[in-house]
C-alpha cells in the first residue's frame, strides 16, 4: 500500500533515493505519507472493511486523553531514568542547557532561569506535537489496523510477532542495512506497545502517549545536545548514540515498562 505511495511522492519532490535517507529528508517524507493514513483508513471502513474506527482502538473521547496523557508521563520518565543511570554508571557525559550569554554576563540568575524556560518552551511544544502526530499515526496504522486484521485470523502470539516484525522490518526503509542492529529492540518496541493497547482495553491512548513520550525525549536530548557518549561506555550496554534500543539497558527499559503495564493489567483486570 504504501510503496508505490512513497515512490510517488519521492518522483514529485524530486528527493534523491538513497540509504539511509537523510535527516532533513527524513521528517517531509515521513510526515507526507502518514498524512495520508487518515483518509485511508477512513477509506477502508468506508468502502472496503466492515469494522469501524472504534474496533482499530480509534475513539476520540476523554479516556483517550487521559491515557495519551498517562502514557506520554510514563514514557518521558522511563527515557529520564535511563538516561540519569546511564550518567551514574559514566556511560554518557551530560553537556547541559548552555545559558543565555547576555543573562550569563550579566550573573542574574533569574534571566538566566527563564532564558532556559524559554528554550525549553520554544523547542519543546513543536516537538511534543510532532511525537505526538508521528506516534498517534504510527499506532492508529500498526497497533491499530495492522493488529485488529491479524487478530481476525490468528492467535494473539501470532499477532504481537508479525505486528511487532512489521512495524520493526518497515523502519529499515529509511535506515536501509544500518538500521539492522535496532532490530530487536525494535520487535521488542512493537510486543510492548501492543501490550499497551490491551492494558488500555483495546483503545490507543495508552500506547499513542508512550511512544510518544520516547520520541519527545529522545528528540529534545538530541536536539538540545544534552548528553554525549562517554569514550569509554560499553556499546553492548550503553547502546549506540544514533542508535537507540541497541544496548542491554535500553532493551532493559523496555521489559521494566513492560512488567509495569502487565502489572496495571492485571489491577485493572
Amino acid at each position: 500500500m504504501w510503496l508505490p505511495i512513497a515512490v510517488g511522492l519521492v518522483r514529485l519532490l524530486n528527493w534523491k533515493l538513497r540509504l539511509p535517507v537523510a535527516s532533513e529528508q527524513k521528517i517531509p517524507l515521513l510526515l507526507s505519507l502518514y498524512a495520508l493514513v487518515p483518509l485511508l483508513l477512513w477509506l477502508s471502513v468506508r468502502y472496503g472493511d466492515p469494522a469501524s474506527l472504534a474496533a482499530y482502538g480509534l475513539v476520540w473521547n476523554t479516556h483517550f486523553l487521559t491515557q495519551t496523557a498517562l502514557g506520554f508521563g510514563l514514557g518521558l520518565g522511563g527515557i529520564g531514568l535511563l538516561l540519569g543511570l546511564k550518567r551514574i554508571l559514566g556511560w554518557v557525559d551530560w553537556q547541559g542547557i548552555a545559558p543565555h550569554e547576555a543573562a550569563a554576563a550579566e550573573g542574574d540568575t533569574a534571566k538566566e532561569n527563564f532564558s532556559l524556560f524559554l528554550t525549553l518552551l520554544k523547542l519543546g511544544l513543536p516537538i511534543a506535537v510532532l511525537a505526538l502526530v508521528i506516534s498517534g499515526i504510527e499506532e492508529a496504522v500498526f497497533r491499530g489496523f495492522v493488529v485488529s486484521q491479524l487478530a481476525v485470523a490468528y492467535g494473539w502470539v501470532a499477532v504481537v510477532a508479525i505486528a511487532s516484525a512489521l512495524f520493526a522490518v518497515l523502519h529499515l526503509v529509511w535506515d536501509g542495512p544500518a538500521g539492522l542492529p535496532q532490530q530487536p529492540g525494535l520487535w521488542l518496541m512493537g510486543a510492548v506497545l501492543i501490550l499497551a493497547r490491551w492494558v488500555d482495553g483495546g483503545q490507543l491512548g495508552l500506547p499513542t502517549g508512550l511512544h510518544a513520550g520516547w520520541i519527545f525525549t529522545l528528540a529534545l536530548v538530541d536536539t538540545l545536545k544534552l548528553v554525549a557518549p562517554a569514550p569509554a561506555s560499553p556499546r553492548w550496554l550503553a547502546g549506540r548514540s544514533d542508535q537507540p534500543l541497541t544496548g542491554l539497558l535500553d532493551i532493559a527499559l523496555l521489559l521494566v515498562t513492560a512488567a509495569l503495564l502487565w502489572s496495571f493489567g492485571s489491577v485493572g483486570g
